[in-house]
């Protein structure tokens, strides 16, 4: 039988005595960090409250009279009224004096004590003429330019610790020809300080003192009596195994009297052991249940695969979690400007938690989407939304993008996550700003970017679960594999299914340690025949050949190709742009000309271009003015942060 070594009693006394003290010092701390503070507000307020009426009085008398002798009659009144000052402000010093030009060293003209025996002291060691070595302060510099700075300077020197308070004595023109300093004692300051502490802390400390004593006498008689009635019949229970204990009669209607009443029925739990570890088992299976159930619930918001297409796109997605229920997600939608989104995104950590994490990412993520936010815009939103309730410290990489269809432009933004793969005639990575995972700080500053898909190119995307797939070897599957498996492919559900392919290839029946997701966006093209530009100028002669191969045989093919040659011009020099694109459209008997880019936003039909000099319109506007002589039509807008520039051509 092991001896008590420690009584619970004894215990609760030191806790509570330390949490007094504890409890009191940091009362006091604090109460002294506030009155230091206010005090030394209040001082700086004495200080400054000297040094500005001691100006006043210096500023009406003949100043260099008052520098002639300090034996005069006007030199002895202006220093009793200095002193006058400093006892009703309760100041230690208050001086006057000129800092040389060189500002190593100042020259004293009076000084004055509100102590009798230190004024007699700073009346000859800082009288008349006296010159003393000293750096100004950042104070001083600032009362010689004629300004004050809000705050007093603690200083410590021969005369004691003092607050100072520097302020300009001016001339009859308002400039500054000397210093008025104002000292408060900073002995006083920590006297009154630690007074006002010691009125809080003694009778705070006598206050718990009190409760405490009531408390434990309360305490012994409820708790501890009790509980030491209980243990001793819990060891005769152990000794006669609980065969012929007698009921204890606590009565006290509260806890103890709960734990008396059951140690009374403890011999039939104890009987009743076997039957609740058979409980116990059903309960463990019935958790597995619930997580089966959980992953089913996952696979209705994440589905293991995902088919969305029209005449212009396609879109194919293949989910697998390592465990039951995992973090990966994605999604893909169409919105109700036409425009497709896409998503997806790798949560922190596995089970039931990240899963939950992913349904309240993926859920907002998509509700700002579909309400026309830019992917930038919905992450921004969501990431700030998820740092405010987000107790577990999660995060999920996620990549989001918006396809317009009708230009192929694809507006993307990254939080963290993979860079994803650009493939069709080939396969190569989209080199994406890395951006910040959701939900590790606010205002993550995340970023829209864009690309124009070529027709019959696409976008692969996908988290790290597959580049990071490891086979029996320990290597990993890696980015020259995934490029390789998705080169060929004509379509997005042969991209996914041709990588997935790869990797089950490649890890050859490997335990899986991640969750891993794949989807890819096709863009089969339209009518438009959108051509994907650098913004330079390499690029016009292509622009040309495309103009005159859908003019045909009109007359207007020669303005057609210039004004074509002016706006790609115009974006190349002034837009910034770091993609751009243009389509040409044949329909009802006129060419559509449509040129986009992610230029800075501007509507070049909205400037005029009448009476300038030529130099202006060589520098833009003569292509604005050729926009509107040669085209028939022409429209901007500005969409999804894309300058649209169309131009109708009547052939």
């Amino acid at each position: 039988m092991k001896i008590m070594k420690h009584s619970i009693f004894k215990q609760t006394i030191v806790v509570f005595v330390t949490a007094i003290l504890l409890a009191s010092i940091t009362a006091g701390a604090i109460s002294l960090v506030y009155d230091a503070r206010r005090i030394g507000l209040q001082s700086a307020r004495y200080a400054r409250g000297g040094a500005s009426v001691a100006a006043q009085v210096i500023e009406s008398v003949d100043f260099d009279k008052l520098q002639s002798s300090d034996t005069s009659e006007l030199y002895t009144k202006t220093r009793d009224v200095l002193r006058s000052i400093c006892r009703s402000l309760e100041l230690e010093y208050l001086y006057l004096y000129v800092p040389n030009q060189d500002g190593q060293n100042v020259r004293f003209i009076m000084t004055a004590a509100s102590d009798d025996e230190k004024d007699k002291t700073v009346a000859i060691e800082r009288g008349l003429n006296v010159v003393v070595p000293r750096i100004l302060t950042e104070q001083e510099i600032t009362a010689l330019n004629g300004d004050e700075l809000a705050k007093a300077y603690a200083e410590n020197n021969s005369f004691g610790s003092v607050y100072s308070w520097s302020y300009p004595v001016r001339d009859g023109n308002g400039n500054v020809i000397a210093l008025i300093g104002s000292d408060y004692r900073a002995n006083a300051i920590y006297r009154q300080t630690i007074q006002e502490t010691l009125l809080i802390i003694i009778p705070m400390i006598a206050v718990l003192l009190l409760v405490f004593l009531v408390e434990l006498i309360a305490m012994r008689r409820k708790i501890f009596l009790p509980v030491k009635q209980i243990s001793n019949r819990m060891k005769g229970f152990v000794t006669d195994s609980g065969a012929n204990f007698e009921p204890m009669n606590i009565h006290s209607g509260d806890e103890m009297q709960e734990i008396a009443d059951s140690f009374e029925k403890m011999s039939d739990d104890i009987r009743e052991y076997l039957s609740s570890i058979e409980k116990l088992t059903a309960e463990r299976v019935q958790k597995n249940v619930e997580l089966e159930v959980a992953g089913r619930i996952q696979s209705g918001i994440v589905p293991l695969k995902t088919m969305l297409a029209d005449e212009h796109y396609e879109i194919y997605a293949n989910a697998q979690a390592a465990k039951t229920v995992g973090g990966d997600f994605y999604d893909c939608f169409k919105r109700q400007d036409g425009s497709v989104c896409v998503v997806i995104g790798d949560v922190s950590g596995k089970g039931i938690a990240a899963a939950m994490f992913m349904a309240m990412a993926k859920t907002m993520l998509k509700d700002y989407l579909n309400s026309g936010l830019n992917p930038a815009e919905a992450m921004n939103t969501v990431n700030d939304a998820l740092c405010s309730s987000n107790p577990e410290g999660m995060f999920a990489t996620v990549f989001a993008a918006v396809l317009d269809t009708d230009s192929g432009v694809l507006r993307y933004a990254n939080a963290g996550h993979t860079r994803p793969v650009i493939f069709g005639k080939n396969a190569e990575f989209l080199e994406v700003d890395s951006g910040i995972a959701l939900g590790l700080f606010e205002d993550a500053g995340i970023i829209d970017c864009s690309v124009i898909l070529e027709n019959n190119s696409g976008i692969l995307i996908y988290t790290d679960g597959i580049t990071e797939a490891v086979n029996m070897k320990k290597e990993f599957f890696g980015e020259e594999r995934l490029l390789s498996a998705v080169k060929e492919a004509s379509g997005a559900e042969q991209a996914v299914r041709s990588l997935g392919d790869a990797a089950r290839s490649f890890v050859d029946g490997a335990e899986q340690f991640d969750d891993y997701t794949v989807l890819a966006l096709y863009y089969s093209g339209n009518s438009k025949q959108m051509l994907k530009l650098k913004p330079e100028l390499s690029s016009l002669s292509g622009i040309q050949k495309e103009a005159l191969k859908h003019a045909g045989k009109s007359a207007n093919g020669n303005k057609i190709m210039l004004v074509c040659e002016e706006v790609f011009v115009n974006i190349v020099s002034h837009s910034g742009a770091s993609c751009a694109g243009v389509s040409f459209e044949n329909r009802n008997g006129s060419l559509i000309v449509e040129f986009s880019d992610d230029g800075v936003k501007f509507n070049p039909l909205s400037q005029e271009s009448q009476g300038k000099e030529f130099d202006e319109l060589d520098s833009g506007g003569m292509g604005i003015g050729l926009i509107k002589q040669l085209a028939d039509k022409a429209e901007y807008r500005h969409e999804n942060n894309m300058n649209i520039l169309t131009i109708e051509f009547i052939l």
